[in-house]
């Protein structure tokens, strides 16, 4: 069962699990994205007002086209934040680097500001931090969870997000899980 104040978008209960990894929950990925139709477990709880940090442990090994695993701030369909771990192949060497960290927004619908495309050492584990200070949100990534390097920073017109939380979507070739640890939201002061 899940703890008070969560919920799923678009749940598949076919589609995550709470005990074929003990400890975690596990988001089985579905085909929709943050820009696209409405969500598919999209694991949210309401946003804080203010300034926050996310930060999750996530085990996962992406392979094929554009699966993501990650963090989600969530303001409405085509509104959207994400950053974590996904399988990027495409005509943009710089934006699409295979397995690694990235950190996309859509806003009205609308993507295509930087995605911050960085390589990392694990091809399967990454702890992951997500920053909000007023209009900009910061990604950051961490081999050991001590030691964080800053991945990117976006503006954006989402001001008031109404959730925070667990995405694991776009899988359009080939299911795969993501293994969540654990995620925790602090206000920040």
């Amino acid at each position: 069962m899940l703890a008070e104040g969560w919920q799923w978008l678009g749940e598949d209960p076919a589609k995550w699990s709470l005990t074929q990894a003990p400890g975690s929950v596990r988001i089985i990925l579905q085909p929709g994205a943050i820009g696209e139709r409405e969500p598919m477990n999209f694991l949210v709880r309401e946003a804080p007002n203010g300034d926050f940090e996310l930060a999750t442990f996530l085990r996962y090994t992406p392979s094929s086209k554009f699966q993501f695993a990650g963090h989600l701030i969530y303001q409405s369909q085509g509104n959207a934040i994400q950053f974590g771990r996904a399988f990027a192949k495409c005509g943009n060497p710089s934006n699409c680097i295979g397995n690694a960290i990235y950190f996309d927004i859509v806003e009205d619908g609308v993507g295509g500001k930087s995605n911050f495309a960085t390589s990392v050492v694990s091809p399967s584990q990454a702890f992951l931090r997500l920053r909000r200070e007023g209009t900009q949100y910061t990604g950051y990534y961490s081999e050991d969870g001590i030691t964080w390097i800053e991945i990117g920073k976006h503006e954006s017109d989402i001001i008031s997000p109404l959730y925070v939380g667990l995405i694991g979507s776009q899988a359009l070739q080939a299911e795969t899980t993501a293994d969540f640890d654990y995620f925790t939201v602090e206000a920040l002061l």
